[in-house]
């Protein structure tokens, strides 16, 4: 109300620029604090922030199978280690489904560790450990949407960098077997196949070149409804 006439259209630039100016202070003043913007449903991340924020946090839904079409959308504009993405019990939805959702993006945890029983703690131990092994290809890599969760029950997107790929593929309904064609692989060279985030062993499933994954494409198998798979592709 202090504004005058002439600036009341002013204020929602006017707003932003402070608000940079206070995030530029807090940045400078605690380059060791890491800044989370929130949220991406409430209107509250945009570029500029990112030159103070190390991730935003797309939306307060975090019931993984919404989160795989707000990821979707939200993977257009934010790249993936900006884009916060936190294992949660929203929904009750199986803690792998959760874990393979989460790890397409920037991992975080957001679960009452202790009211998980002795083998859900087990799991997730090993998949933040297995995450650790593929965050630079999923955070420094290039991102190829390979299956569009709003045109299927099954969805897929995967990530290559410096010779390395990581596939994820989500059932949100009961999925048949089928083949997945991937992307952004070189043609010649041939990549070991191997499904990853298993409660057991890792499952190394056959070599294929390039070409035949961008052509023929990997099998996948049937998938019941909250069915996930990650697989990672090495030389």
């Amino acid at each position: 109300t202090y504004l005058s006439k002439e600036k009341q259209s002013h204020l929602q630039i006017d707003y932003v620029r402070a608000l940079y100016k206070i995030l530029e202070r807090v940045a400078v003043k605690h380059p060791e604090v890491e800044i989370m913007m929130c949220s991406g449903g409430g209107g509250r991340v945009d570029y500029g922030a990112l030159r103070y924020a190390h991730e935003v946090w797309p939306s307060d839904m975090t019931d993984p199978v919404r989160r795989i079409f707000i990821q979707w959308g939200f993977s257009y504009f934010i790249p993936a280690i900006a884009m916060a993405a936190h294992v949660t019990r929203w929904g009750e939805r199986p803690l792998k489904f959760c874990f393979d959702v989460a790890m397409s993006g920037r991992l975080g945890m957001d679960a009452d560790v202790d009211s998980l029983s002795e083998g859900e703690k087990d799991f997730a131990r090993k998949a933040i450990a297995t995450y650790k092994g593929i965050r630079e290809v999923v955070q420094f890599g290039e991102l190829h949407r390979l299956e569009s969760p709003y045109e299927g029950a099954r969805s897929a997107l995967m990530y290559t960098h410096e010779g390395r790929a990581v596939v994820f593929a989500y059932a949100t309904e009961g999925s048949p077997a089928g083949q997945l064609t991937l992307k952004g692989l070189v043609p010649s060279h041939t990549y070991n196949v191997k499904e990853i985030n298993l409660a057991g062993e890792d499952k190394l499933l056959s070599s294929f070149t390039g070409d035949q994954l961008m052509t023929s494409g990997l099998p996948i198998s049937e998938m019941t409804q909250f069915g996930s798979h990650v697989f990672e592709l090495a030389g």
